[in-house]
């Protein structure tokens, strides 16, 4: 099965995952998702005092950056066929990576989808992961916006 990046820009995203039940604009909404930040610079601070310098942590930041889509794809393809283990280690890698980084909405959703995952709800895991993808590609360009290009 050929999994599209979350980062295309032609919606790939949609294609690969189920429809979501009719009337419900996104799950994201439902969990209050909203009213977390994309990114928060006083962990990306924290970060850097953490790996004694904003190098290694921009280091850090780029590697969570250019992982990103091989992480979404990793976990949409575990929860699609329902791989119970794979899926427990995508998402439990996408939110403490995402933690670290202060990526507030990515992890409090990757600990959502977490949830979901261990109970085996994975139709709405499936529906769960639109969202993902649409808010981590919020996060990735707020990384690079904020912290990366900043830096240059």
């Amino acid at each position: 099965m050929s999994i599209p990046s979350p980062m295309s820009s032609d919606g790939g995203v949609s294609r690969f995952l189920p429809a979501a039940p009719l009337g419900h604009a996104g799950l994201a909404a439902d969990f209050g998702v909203q009213d977390l930040v994309l990114v928060d610079p006083a962990v990306l601070k924290d970060l850097e005092d953490q790996l004694d310098g904003r190098a290694v942590a921009q280091r850090f930041v780029s590697d969570y950056k250019d992982m990103w889509e091989q992480r979404f794809r990793r976990l949409a393809a575990a929860v699609a066929v329902q791989d119970w283990p794979t899926a427990m280690d995508a998402v439990i890698s996408l939110k403490i990576s995402s933690s670290m980084v202060g990526a507030q909405r990515l992890a409090w959703l990757a600990e959502s989808l977490e949830k979901l995952i261990r109970r085996e709800d994975y139709t709405t895991g499936n529906a769960l992961l639109a969202d993902i993808a649409e808010h981590g590609g919020q996060t990735i360009r707020e990384l690079r916006f904020i912290y990366l290009e900043a830096a240059e």
